[in-house]
């Protein structure tokens, strides 16, 4: 049982990342971390697929992780980004 189960019908990407993600919690810490990363890659893709926005490069994957993070805020899709 993972706390990601609830992902696996629409979303079995992030059902995956993520039970993957606590199983290697305690065992590989970095390889976990590494995965939680992915959801949250999986999850601006996601929001670009079904709110349609342009990619300019005309592929998701060839825009960074922060880039598009930026265009959601731009776009008023999230309202807050956090970079620490």
């Amino acid at each position: 049982m993972s706390s990601f189960d609830l992902f696996e019908k629409e979303f079995p990407v992030l059902a995956n990342l993520g039970t993957l993600a606590e199983k290697y919690i305690y065992s590989d810490p970095n390889s976990s971390l590494y995965k939680l990363r992915k959801i949250g890659e999986a999850i601006t893709t996601l929001i670009y697929q079904y709110d349609n926005l342009p990619v300019p490069t005309g592929n998701i994957k060839d825009i960074a992780q922060v880039t598009r993070l930026n265009t959601l805020f731009d776009y008023r899709i999230i309202t807050k980004v956090t970079f620490s």
